[in-house]
């Protein structure tokens, strides 16, 4: 998850002195700036009530299918990933962390990290000929 992000006149800031705006660009990059920010905002927020509202219906439809004690430790389970470090926890296992391969931005867990490329075949060997 990434950190706060930083204040709005900071970034204003950096875009003037980068691209040697006027003060007219200036107004409009901060009402820009401004609104986008308003708006992805309001996105997190329905995209954070729309996964509460999917992630209270795997509840109900997992209740449905498990033996009380199974759900109750599937439900322990679930809220834990979800509580945990990162968004939804430390999942089964060591994922990528420092120096291990794939844990970079793009890693991903992935062992070359980027995009996900299947092992390469082994070479066959030589065909020796009879003696």
């Amino acid at each position: 998850m990434r950190g706060p992000r930083p204040p709005l006149p900071d970034i204003v800031e950096d875009i003037q002195s980068r691209y040697n705006l006027t003060p007219e660009q200036v107004e409009k990059v901060e009402g820009i700036l401004e609104k986008g920010r308003e708006t992805t905002h309001a996105l997190s927020e329905e995209f954070r009530q729309k996964a509460e509202a999917e992630f209270q219906n795997i509840s109900l439809e997992m209740k449905e299918i498990l033996s009380p004690e199974q759900y109750a430790r599937w439900e322990n389970d679930f809220k834990s990933r979800r509580r945990g470090p990162g968004r939804f926890g430390p999942g089964p296992g060591p994922g990528p962390g420092p120096g291990r391969p794939g844990s970079g931005r793009f890693g991903r867990g992935r062992p070359e990290g980027g995009r996900f490329r299947p092992p390469r075949p082994e070479p066959p060997e030589p065909n020796s000929a009879p003696e």
